[in-house]
């Protein structure tokens, strides 16, 4: 990693953790030396003043570093959902067209619920990927919920109307961070690959990811197929919660 260049929340950090491809270091953070950057991806951003003289520790076991990055990713992505996918569940039911709420038109609850089963999904993939810690769980979690971020961000965006394209909404605060959680590690392509490197042992490569976002199929073990699910089944019955509930209250006047 490049010590230059700016990283999310470094203003406030103790602790700056940068990925060398094969080890890291652990950089102790003198305020003092922290320049912050401005953006408008809604993360405090910083760079280091100087690399001179500083305090490291090198971590050798990159793989376990990047295994619970990836669980941390899937998590704060799952967070950022949720905040966003409440804030506008509020705003159909609130914003008025045609006579009417705008989410009791079908069309939009149709998106909305998808919306709340990319949610669920994440979360509780990241939840299984942090009680098992493996490498499998991590990289289907992180990759599921970078692949889902475009389709979500856009509609919950568009719900919003022209409001949904200024800085005077709060939704920027959460997607705009979503769209940089879904660049992180290489994004999906790289996590999903990634896997496949660790798990292919000569077999047939396939995707860590399996299936397409309408269908929101995924396997749980890269490169055998052998046990595909539905993320609604995961998110939705398996956990005793069903996937419509973005939608609950919003059926009309």
């Amino acid at each position: 990693g490049d010590l230059s260049k700016p990283a999310r929340f470094l203003p406030m950090a103790k602790l700056l953790i940068v990925d060398r491809g094969n080890d890291a270091v652990m950089i102790t953070v003198d305020p003092a030396n922290v320049e912050k950057v401005d953006s408008l991806l809604a993360y405090p951003y910083g760079r280091l003043k100087s690399t001179k003289g500083l305090e490291q520790k090198v971590i050798k076991d990159v793989a376990t570093l990047r295994r619970r990055w990836r669980i941390a990713l899937a998590a704060e992505a799952a967070g950022c959902m949720a905040a966003a996918l409440a804030f506008v569940v509020d705003y159909v039911k609130t914003r008025r067209a045609f006579g009417r709420a705008l989410g009791s038109f079908q069309a939009i609850q149709h998106r909305l619920v998808h919306a709340s089963e990319t949610t669920e999904s994440t979360k509780w993939m990241a939840f299984r990927a942090a009680w098992s810690d493996s490498e499998t769980d991590a990289a289907v979690a992180a990759g599921f919920a970078q692949m889902r971020t475009a389709q979500l961000t856009f509609d919950l965006h568009q719900f919003c109307g022209a409001m949904g394209l200024t800085l005077e909404l709060p939704l920027h605060l959460w997607t705009y961070r979503l769209r940089v959680l879904a660049g992180e590690l290489g994004g999906a392509s790289a996590t999903s690959l990634g896997q496949l490197r660790r798990d292919g042992r000569g077999r047939r490569c396939r995707s860590a990811v399996a299936g397409s976002d309408r269908h929101g199929a995924y396997a749980t073990r890269a490169g055998r197929g052998d046990r595909i699910r539905r993320t609604s089944q995961f998110a939705g019955h398996r956990h005793g919660r069903g996937v419509g509930a973005a939608a609950d209250g919003l059926s009309g006047d």
